[in-house]
């Protein structure tokens, strides 16, 4: 093998290794260090001033060299307290790598104070039992030396005593709330006003649709709660507010119920929202004596088709199957087969007593046939005006003056001539007609054909006038009918059977 071959091959063999390199080390990239970006936290504080966190950001490098920056939250915080002068060192965590910072808390310059406290973005409107809420709120602080800060508010700032939702205050009688907050020109104070509002009560707790609640002696409660949560429930308040809600059991208790006894009883439902409002409904249900279980067949009752088993429930046969046959309307269940009889279907209340088949029964669907193009008189209207899936048939065919019968078109340019077994719906039947053309024979009786030619043939629905033809030394006079010696200027509509015609002349006298 030439010598610069295999120098290429190598090189091959190197770069493809440099690639799926490349490529692993991409997959398996990691965090290599983390940092605290520049001037985005400060080093400097004052006594019990807090940190400031909105443009903090932590640039995170990685092991491919790609880097990247996230914000800086307080959970990621470490060692960060300004309850002490002396210099300290705060720590930001991420994901198993950490940065530091170190700060200096010194004393207070005196010489600053707190010119005004503004409270933003507090939540002052509260419900009856409601927990406070800070989430946005601030104090914005404006010192003496014209500098201006906004404090971000946690619940800490805010003296528990001063606030209170277990009563309602009214719109025009409103409390307030005490907030302060540590600063560099001491502590900050405001009075921050909420009002607390009534709750809606519940005005009624119903279920959407009534349920029959029958169970057997000794069921288990499970099977109650199951029926329960098959069912859906509607809270209406004084408010005019309506929650629609599925049954659950964490807001929802049961009482009342057993199924110990027979007998007819009432159980009670209790529903409790998350504002500790509460409404209770009633349902009526019955218990019975353990029934043996027995098998109901549904017999589709027609071939192709097989059957259906299940249990009875309660004694009660299941919601019954809805069978569909083309062609024939389902009539119901019965306890005979066969055509339909005159008792009456299978009673889905009755409790069933023993195995049993229920068979469907079917009435055969007649369906309309609609001829277009026929006459009143046809055979066809007289004697095939409906069918039905069973029937099979030839059609009639039709005659009509002057045409050819080409069957009937059902649509879509189908052509049928016999309903056939096993067909449904209702038909549109347009007869199909072709014009029968007839031969025209033109005696030019010495003369010369025009040009162009007359039509060789016409059909009935033909209309036009015969051009005339030449002869020298005469005057065209017209044609004259073979058949009866009349003359004939053309075809009209309507006219059939063959024609032969024969050109007239009248010799001209030349001066």
């Amino acid at each position: 093998m030439p010598r610069y071959t295999v120098i290429l091959i190598a090189i091959m063999i190197v770069s493809i290794l440099f690639v799926f390199s490349a490529c692993d080390t991409t997959a398996e990239r990691t965090i290599v260090t983390v940092s605290i970006e520049e001037g985005t936290i400060v080093a400097s504080y004052t006594l019990h001033q807090s940190i400031e966190l909105e443009n903090a950001r932590l640039t995170l490098t990685y092991s491919d060299g790609f880097t990247d920056t996230v914000s800086i939250t307080e959970d990621m915080l470490a060692g960060f307290s300004t309850a002490n002068i002396g210099t300290y060192t705060l720590v930001v965590e991420y994901e198993g790598r950490s940065a530091t910072l170190v700060y200096t808390v010194t004393q207070q310059d005196t010489s600053i104070t707190v010119s005004s406290v503004e409270p933003l973005d507090f939540k002052t409107e509260y419900f009856v039992n409601d927990v406070l809420s800070v989430t946005g709120a601030k104090l914005r602080i404006t010192y003496s030396d014209s500098v201006t800060e906004d404090i971000v508010v946690t619940e800490g700032m805010v003296t528990a005593s001063s606030f209170n939702t277990k009563t309602a205050t009214g719109a025009s009688a409103p409390r307030n709330m005490s907030v302060s907050a540590s600063t560099r020109g001491g502590l900050a104070n405001c009075m921050v006003a909420y009002t607390v509002l009534p709750l809606a009560t519940i005005s009624s707790f119903t279920v959407t649709s009534t349920p029959t609640l029958i169970f057997q002696k000794g069921t288990a409660t499970s099977e109650l709660t199951a029926r329960l949560s098959s069912l859906s429930y509607r809270v209406e308040y004084s408010d005019s507010t309506v929650v629609n809600l599925d049954f659950n059991a964490s807001y929802m208790t049961i009482t009342g119920f057993s199924t110990a006894n027979t007998g007819n009883y009432s159980l009670s439902i209790r529903y409790v929202d998350n504002k500790s409002r509460n409404k209770s409904l009633s349902l009526s249900y019955q218990i019975i004596e353990q029934i043996t279980e027995h098998q109901v067949t549904y017999d589709y009752n027609y071939i192709g088709v097989a059957t259906v088993d299940v249990m009875t429930v309660n004694g009660l046969a299941p919601t019954r199957p809805t069978p569909t046959r083309n062609g024939f309307t389902f009539l119901g269940w019965y306890t005979k087969s066969g055509e339909i009889y005159s008792n009456n279907p299978w009673n889905f209340q009755d409790r069933v007593q023993q195995e049993m088949t229920l068979y469907a029964r079917w009435s055969k669907i007649n369906y309309t046939i609609t001829y277009v193009g026929v006459a009143n008189e046809s055979l066809n209207k007289t004697h095939f005006a409906q069918y039905d899936i069973e029937s099979a048939f030839s059609l009639y065919e039709e005659s009509r003056e002057g045409y050819v019968f080409g069957g009937f078109d059902k649509g879509g340019g189908v052509i049928v001539n016999s309903i056939t077994l096993g067909s449904i719906g209702n038909l549109t039947l347009t007869a199909v007609w072709t014009p029968i053309q007839y031969n025209i024979v033109y005696n030019l009786n010495s003369g010369t054909a025009p040009n162009p030619n007359n039509p060789s043939t016409y059909n009935i629905e033909d209309s036009f006038t015969f051009s005339a033809p030449t002869r020298t030394g005469y005057n065209f006079t017209g044609w004259k009918n073979n058949a009866d010696q009349q003359t004939i200027n053309g075809i009209s509509a309507g006219r059939i059977g063959a024609l032969s015609v024969t050109a007239q002349w009248s010799i001209i006298n030349y001066t």
